[in-house]
């Protein structure tokens, strides 16, 4: 309802596979998604477990479905591009389709943000949730600029 998760190229949200299955992407670049994404790190620290930091991993995004759960537009010259590196053959490989919608943004071009906008959105969370207190968070995936708010 809040509009919080990648999407594919028909508009769908975007499926993929991680270590417990099946899985969905908060989309970090969305506005709402921060908010979200503290009211479950809220609701995790209030009823699960009073943490005092955050590892997220994962967040290349990683997917063991090459693009999502029912593939790619392979005729998209974005999922082919005329160059691209040694990836394994396809730039797809153990990530998101390159045209999945991050908000405003094709995932081929913020491919190397998800990572950095995961921790600035746990950043924010956590200051909030623990005012009070330094943030700690431990980031797989990173990018310029990311030390502002997570360790790598």
């Amino acid at each position: 309802d809040q509009d919080v998760f990648v999407s594919n190229e028909t508009g769908e949200v975007l499926v993929g596979n991680v270590w417990p299955g099946d899985t969905v992407f908060p989309d970090f670049l969305h506005p709402n998604t921060t908010d979200w994404w503290a009211g479950w790190l809220r609701i995790f620290h209030d009823t699960q477990l009073p943490f005092d930091g955050v590892w997220i991993d994962m967040n290349e995004p990683q997917s063991f479905y090459d693009g999502s759960t029912v593939g790619c537009r392979w005729d998209s010259p974005l999922e082919k591009p005329p160059y691209y590196p040694g990836v394994r053959g396809k730039l797809q490989y153990q990530t998101l389709c390159m045209e999945t919608r991050h908000h405003d943004h094709l995932h081929y071009n913020v491919h190397s943000l998800y990572g950095w906008s995961e921790a600035q959105a746990t950043t924010a969370a956590l200051r909030a949730l623990r005012p009070k207190n330094r943030t700690f968070i431990l980031s797989r995936s990173t990018f310029v600029g990311s030390g502002r708010w997570a360790a790598h």
